[in-house]
């Protein structure tokens, strides 16, 4: 092994947290999840794609007003026309914040695939059957492995 590679800490014992834990940390910084998984931060939820808007027609506005002057034809022209655009508009701004929230959306799902495959990487097999099921967020999984194995602050004190 050369200097540079980083060592692999695997996570098969209690003497192993300190350092397992540390590497959990750099991990959870590295993949921006800090706030989730320490402060309780709720994870994204999927963003709901905008519905498309029902735009009025012109022609259904002038079936209904035939028997109206021409000047009241052309005001409701215009104000079908403005309603549309209205919601076209709206519509624009509702798809591109809904853009953006599925970005941050799939970064933050691919973070968490990262982390998890991380995490599946470094706990043995045994640790990870009985703390990592795999219904349960990252941050169930780093909960249960601190309360399963985890050394406590006092115990950490008693090492030294």
């Amino acid at each position: 092994m050369t200097t540079n590679e980083a060592t692999t800490i695997v996570l098969d014992s209690p003497d192993k947290w300190e350092d397992w834990e540390l590497k959990f940390k750099a991990q959870v910084v590295s993949y921006n999840l800090v706030n989730q998984i320490f402060d309780d931060e709720a994870f994204l939820d999927k963003p709901t794609k905008p519905a498309r808007p029902t735009y009025r027609t012109v022609a259904a506005t002038r079936a209904q007003s035939a028997s109206t002057a021409s000047s009241d034809t052309e005001a409701g022209t215009a104000a079908v026309n403005a309603h549309n655009a209205e919601l076209k508009d709206n519509y624009r701004f509702d798809y591109h914040e809904y853009q953006g929230d599925l970005k941050a959306y799939n970064r933050e799902i691919d973070s968490i695939r990262g982390l998890r495959a991380w995490m599946e990487k470094t706990v043995s097999s045994a640790y990870y059957k009985t703390s990592c099921p795999p219904t349960s967020t990252v941050r169930a999984w780093y909960n249960n492995l601190k309360n399963a194995i985890g050394q406590t602050d006092y115990q950490n004190h008693e090492r030294l």
